[in-house]
């Protein structure tokens, strides 16, 4: 019973203290992310381009 109890403390005292690590990110992680999210969407925009121009180079062949 002793035991039970004692592991039901270090779990609530493991779920506080998971709780109370959340940061604010800073300036470099929202910097970070947004070169993420801007070379995503040049990557997105690089395919796009490139489906074109197959399509392109396709359609002058025929």
């Amino acid at each position: 019973m002793k035991l039970s109890k004692l592991f039901v403390v270090m779990l609530l005292a493991a779920s506080v203290s998971l709780v109370a690590c959340k940061k604010e990110e800073g300036p470099m992680e929202k910097m970070g992310k947004s070169i993420d999210k801007a070379a995503h969407d040049v990557e997105k925009n690089v395919k796009k381009a490139e489906k074109k121009a197959k399509k392109a180079i396709k359609d002058m062949e025929d």
